[in-house]
């Protein structure tokens, strides 16, 4: 399930957009990169703490191992099911999911239990999990002119009556500093032929520093970009 892609509102695309230009005026360079250092806190559950022991009191019940997940949130409600004569207690559990310490990008795990107990309809990662290897092929230097090619290819649709649609971020873009997360996506995105939810390989999730977007992701071992479209409502 390819979900978890924090998109900001339409709106605040726009300023952020404005205010990162106006930014770059001052202080502008095309050659700006740096990398992004996972700490603790980025992998600490997104849960508060009676949410997190519910969560704990689901997995154990259904000897469901948590290593690599991180907790953002569960929704519990009296919920009646097609083909249930009466209503459950219904819980949906979202998790990140992580491997050898790197988030894998625009994915979530999507656990649905009925009354306690976990339902087929859950949505996991089943495919196979890479090996730990520290090793990244693209230099930030490679990955800056990839981002320069590419962020300019973000679509942003939709939003209100009177904005054109599509839109493009604007070229000064170029100029803005760029952080690069490594972590792992979904090889469907990158090789259509691979079917989706088999396979993770080595990416880089690119974006100007403090910004969700322009976003671009890039694959390791190739060096191909997939520019991040947002739709508005």
């Amino acid at each position: 399930m390819k979900m978890g892609l924090k998109l900001v509102a339409l709106s605040t695309i726009c300023l952020l957009f404005s205010i990162a230009c106006r930014k770059q005026g001052d202080n502008a360079d095309s050659n700006c990169i740096s990398a992004v250092t996972t700490t603790a806190a980025a992998r600490a559950d997104q849960t508060d703490s009676a949410q997190t022991a519910v969560i704990d009191a689901l997995f154990a019940r259904n000897n469901l191992p948590t290593g690599g997940l991180q907790f953002f949130s569960i929704d519990s409600n009296s919920y009646q099911p097609p083909g249930y004569n009466g209503n459950v207690d219904q819980a949906v559990v979202i998790a990140y999911l992580w491997v050898n310490d790197l988030p894998v990008f625009v994915y979530n795990d999507y656990f649905v239990f009925y009354n306690g107990v976990l339902q087929p309809d859950a949505i996991v990662w089943t495919g196979a999990l890479p090996p730990p290897d520290p090793d990244f092929r693209l230099t930030l230097d490679r990955l800056r002119v990839i981002y320069n090619n590419n962020f300019e290819k973000v679509t942003i649709s939709g939003g209100p009556s009177n904005v054109s649609s599509p839109r493009h971020p604007p070229a000064s873009f170029g100029d803005s500093c760029v952080t690069a997360q490594a972590g792992y996506l979904d090889a469907n995105h990158f090789f259509p032929a691979i079917p989706a939810g088999t396979r993770l390989v080595k990416g880089w999730k690119l974006t100007p520093v403090g910004l969700t977007s322009p976003m671009v992701f890039v694959d390791d071992s190739t060096g191909s970009a997939w520019p991040v479209s947002v739709a508005m409502p």
